[in-house]
């Protein structure tokens, strides 16, 4: 891959995901695949309910942390600029600093200087930070990619998404213009290779985002579909399995221990019989 198409690559790639649910009221979602170069790209998105300021009081809040979990960040396309998701109860969030918020704990300015505890969201007139888009409240859901560029494209599958690039796609209202600055970092990862300086400032490791629920929400809904997004300036779009139902997986342990069980009955039966 020539440098051109390293600088330009994104891709909403999770070739697995795995949402695991908490009775806490908490869901941790994981996703890895292969990036720029054939690296291999990890990440995670904590979602949890709780209460936020958003400068007017606390009110109940949806947090979510976005974590680059791989194990380092070499090339600039493997920067983690975005999720996306859907809820399984639609909710009209506010993408306004009224509900939206964000705070990266470590900016890095450089190789060798970083900067702590930065507001990076909502983003303001193309200022490469994070912007929160409802899609479900959204007509067009494809993006303004040309055939040429392998569009335009259908991102219906996703109702919110929060990034610090555009991906083609109007419902970001001219916020963001594709820029990477800002992208999350694996933690520790040398800025000093392929294109990395030029997306300068970067995250390091995760960063914490709020949405202020909607009225009448009080608890975490179930996330029924998800993808995270790397670089900017969109190639290709990859596919993400949904994972089973929760209701699902604890049926099919509980038919696993029924069949320990019934096969240790047995062995007794057997045995008393002998």
């Amino acid at each position: 891959m020539n440098s051109v198409k390293k600088l330009s690559f994104l891709a909403i790639i999770c070739v697995w995901g795995l949402l695991i649910p908490s009775f806490a009221g908490a869901t941790l979602i994981t996703g890895s695949g292969t990036g720029t170069e054939g690296a291999t790209l990890s990440s995670s998105a904590d979602f949890s309910f709780g209460t936020h300021d958003f400068g007017s009081g606390s009110v109940n809040a949806i947090q979510i942390i976005l974590t680059n979990t791989s194990t380092t960040t070499s090339y600039r396309g493997n920067l983690l600029t975005g999720f996306f998701w859907s809820f399984s109860t639609d909710g009209l969030f506010t993408t306004t600093s009224a509900g939206f918020d964000g705070l990266a704990t470590t900016v890095r300015t450089s190789n060798t200087t970083s900067t702590s505890n930065v507001d990076i969201a909502p983003a303001v007139s193309a200022s490469g930070i994070y912007s929160l888009n409802n899609f479900y409240a959204q007509g067009d859901k494809t993006d303004n990619l040309s055939p040429a560029q392998g569009g335009p494209r259908d991102w219906s599958a996703y109702e919110y998404a929060i990034a610090t690039v555009a991906y083609g796609l109007g419902g970001f209202n001219g916020n963001l213009v594709g820029g990477d600055n800002y992208g999350i970092a694996a933690a520790g990862s040398n800025l000093t290779l392929d294109g990395l300086p030029q997306a300068l400032p970067v995250i390091d490791s995760f960063a914490t985002f709020w949405i202020a629920a909607p009225a009448g929400m009080t608890s975490l809904p179930e996330i029924t579909n998800f993808a995270f997004a790397y670089g900017s300036l969109p190639d290709n779009k990859l596919s993400v399995p949904i994972p089973e139902p929760v209701s699902m997986l604890l049926m099919g342990a509980g038919l696993m221990t029924w069949g320990a069980l019934h096969r240790r009955s047995g062995k007794r039966r057997q045995k008393r019989a002998q």
